[in-house]
């Protein structure tokens, strides 16, 4: 088992890359620098942001989801995979199930990058496997230093929406502090919300860097 988890604990150490700047949920008007991002990324952003306003219809009806096989389920997952989906095509890149997951369900997404050494919780310590660490730093990953960077996925776990699982919600993050995520049509379907206050920075968990 011991090796098993050192193994994990290489693959995170390998695959993150040292965010730096302000901890999540401070405020700093000098711009993080993300580094290079792959060619997709902006591709699968502008995909996102071509969605803004879409809504669910009758019972809950969306066409990520009848993409995915379920017209009616939740669809933050959906709307994800569909994004990805959509940029694969264009970019003649395969995205789904290498470097995002093809999943419905947040915890499906989550596990799936848990088992790949991929993800990064907020607190700095993954359940099971132990305390994390980010490429080329000196110290085991403190509590907030994880930022995400733009093409990144990040999930959330309100406990009164969650259903006794691990996460409740997932989006994408744009960068400057937001992230795009599908609502409810009360809320006007796809929207940009602010990662650094409010509601979503209280039940932010972690997420994954691309």
């Amino acid at each position: 088992m011991w090796i098993k988890r050192l193994a994990a604990a290489l693959t995170v150490c390998c695959l993150l890359v040292s965010a730096g700047g302000a901890a999540l949920g401070e405020k700093t008007d000098t711009p993080i620098p993300e580094g290079e991002r792959p060619a997709f990324v902006q591709r699968l952003l502008d995909v996102a942001r071509g969605e803004l306003g879409y809504a669910e219809g009758a019972q809950n009806y969306t066409k990520y989801g009848e993409w995915s096989g379920d017209p009616y389920a939740e669809w933050c997952a959906e709307f994800i995979c569909w994004c990805v989906d959509q940029t694969q095509q264009s970019q003649g890149e395969d995205l789904l199930n290498v470097i995002y997951p093809n999943y419905s369900g947040q915890n499906t997404g989550r596990n799936w990058f848990i088992k790949r050494g991929r993800f990064v919780y907020r607190k700095g310590v993954c359940p099971d496997w132990g305390a994390q660490w980010l490429r080329d730093a000196d110290h085991n990953l403190s509590k907030n230093e994880f930022i995400p960077r733009s093409g990144d996925l990040v999930f959330f776990n309100d406990p009164s929406r969650n259903a006794g699982k691990a996460c409740s919600h997932a989006g994408i993050y744009i960068g400057g502090g937001q992230f795009i995520h599908s609502s409810s049509s009360r809320s006007n379907g796809v929207i940009i919300s602010d990662l650094t206050s409010g509601y979503y920075n209280t039940y932010f968990v972690g997420g994954i860097h691309v």
